[in-house]
């Protein structure tokens, strides 16, 4: 059984001028969770106040009505569940048995956003450009060991670091000069994911702290028609994927993903 309760707080500043904009706060959420636990024929109560902050910034700055430039960042903290936390073994299952991990730390998200666009009306042309980073400290995964003795497998739930990604696109539509019923796009996406996890090997039976690295780069090209009668259009899109295992390098592998025709 849960009871929570929960108190949200926020404090924000903002700045504005003519050309920029900044606003920047803090969100501060106390939560009281209660917890009615029975195992083994015992009941037990569990009560934990955490103090979850988020903090939040956003800034935009135009050079004209026709472009501008805007970053975000929002930082979000997670919670361990209550069972995850309890100082307690199950093994009510006696070859796989799970272990709490009261000593387990919250997690915290980074994530930043960029955008920049500008556009000219009377060409009928569009350039914006992105860029997404993410950034998790104190991930939690599951660890197991094995025991070649007694057979037996043991989980619990483990801190570990290492995990973030990063991409950016870049973007360009236009109509054609000679005739603005004919436009075209162009898509180029880049992208890169740095996982950290643990595995089992057979070589240890134990957890292993493993690396997943992975690159995509993305390309994509429209060409369009419109008239007051109908619209054509035409897509190609290509995706190229590389994927690479530091402790399993057997699993690497290079994927291609393509596609075109009318849409």
């Amino acid at each position: 059984v849960y009871r929570n309760m929960r108190h949200d707080a926020q404090i924000m500043l903002r700045y504005i001028t003519s050309k920029a904009n900044l606003s920047a706060g803090v969100s501060w959420q106390p939560v009281q969770t209660e917890m009615e636990y029975k195992y083994l024929g015992l009941d037990t109560k569990v009560k934990r106040t955490v103090h979850n902050v988020s903090p939040n910034i956003n800034f935009r700055y135009r050079w004209s009505k026709t472009t501008s430039l805007r970053v975000r960042y929002r930082g979000s903290m997670s919670q361990p569940s209550m069972t995850d936390m309890l100082d307690i073994t199950d093994d009510s299952n006696p070859l796989n048995i799970t272990k709490g991990n009261p000593g387990l730390k919250p997690s915290f998200n980074n994530n930043m956003n960029a955008d920049f666009t500008t556009n000219n009306p009377d060409k009928q042309r569009t350039i914006s450009a992105n860029m997404r980073f993410g950034y998790t400290l104190n991930s939690i995964e599951r660890k197991m060991t094995y025991d070649e003795a007694t057979g037996v497998t043991t989980s619990q739930p483990d801190n570990i670091n290492g995990n973030w990604n990063i991409s950016g696109g870049f973007n360009f539509n236009s109509a054609l000069p000679q005739n603005k019923q004919y436009t075209y796009t162009t898509s180029t996406t880049l992208g890169y994911k740095h996982n950290v996890g643990y595995i089992s090997t057979t070589a240890s039976n134990n957890s292993v702290r493993n690396i997943a690295e992975t690159v995509d780069v993305g390309e994509s090209l429209n060409a369009s028609y419109r008239s007051d009668y109908f619209d054509l259009s035409l897509d190609g899109r290509l995706l190229y994927s590389h994927s690479t295992y530091s402790m399993r390098p057997e699993d690497n592998m290079d994927t291609w993903n393509f596609s075109y025709g009318p849409s």
